[in-house]
């Protein structure tokens, strides 16, 4: 516990650096080392022996949404992910004559290029917006205060299990603490940066964010209970590697990016 709270500070002390201290260029090239390292587990995960050789195109691949993504236009993301799809899918089958499947190997690189591609593409779309720092720290408090309230009202009250086949530690109170968590970090940042708020809107969504950053939360679980792994690698001391970290923002960045841009949470 004690190196997973250091951890926890340090990252969170370096991310509210990066947001506000440094130059959009040095966020950018934070995003996409972390993007690289977060398909690397990816890839280590879902590929076969026999298919590792594939890992260094398939890490190449998820990384032209991410690099796409820092032009701010979403248009360019979609563009990107569709071209990394045609070069995914010619990958394959110019190699389909030596993969054991081919096709399940193609639906399993082309979820990749969603999950740790496309998706968090999202949040360096949200730091070109404006007030792009303080969205992504609305974004970021929902889900760290989420999983920290479910974590320690799971670890006290926790007595149902949420969904035992593929996360068996969680828990239906630790959902709801997450919820409320969750809902009180967006009501947090949203007092200290966006006046004129609407109280159960912010709540509401806010209680929303975090409800899909569990649904994150559990699909990378079910990748490593595929992989028979307990952490997607060991970069960070006391949780793991960057998915195992990052895996609620995965889903809850475009869908924080399409609620806030149709006007539907912040004033």
């Amino acid at each position: 516990m004690t190196r997973r709270m250091l951890t926890a500070l340090i990252a969170g002390a370096a991310w509210l650096l990066i947001l506000f201290a440094a130059p959009v260029s040095m966020f950018q090239g934070v995003f996409l080392i972390i993007g690289g390292i977060m398909a690397w587990e990816f890839a280590t995960m879902v590929l076969a022996p026999e298919e590792a050789a594939l890992k260094p195109a398939a890490v190449a691949l998820v990384l032209l949404p991410l690099v796409a993504s820092c032009t701010g236009r979403l248009e360019v993301l979609a563009a990107a992910l569709v071209l990394a799809v045609l070069f995914l899918t010619l990958l394959v089958i110019s190699r389909h004559g030596r993969l054991p499947d081919p096709f399940a190997l193609l639906l399993r690189l082309a979820f990749g290029l969603l999950l740790v591609g496309f998706f968090p593409g999202h949040i360096a779309l949200i730091m070109r917006l404006p007030g792009g720092p303080h969205l992504l720290l609305f974004l970021t408090c929902i889900t760290v205060a989420s999983d920290s309230a479910a974590f320690f009202i799971g670890s006290l009250l926790g007595r149902h299990k949420l969904c035992p086949t593929v996360s068996p530690k969680k828990t239906i109170e630790g959902l709801g603490g997450g919820l409320l968590g969750g809902a009180a970090g967006g009501l947090l940042v949203a007092l200290l940066f966006f006046p004129g708020f609407a109280l159960f809107r912010i709540l509401g969504f806010a209680a929303l964010l975090a409800a899909v950053g569990v649904l994150g939360d559990l699909t990378e679980s079910l990748l490593k209970r595929r992989a028979g792994v307990k952490d997607s690698g060991a970069i960070l001391p006391g949780h793991g590697g960057l998915l195992d970290r990052v895996d609620s923002l995965l889903l809850a960045a475009p869908a924080f990016y399409y609620l806030h841009t149709w006007h539907l949470i912040l004033p």
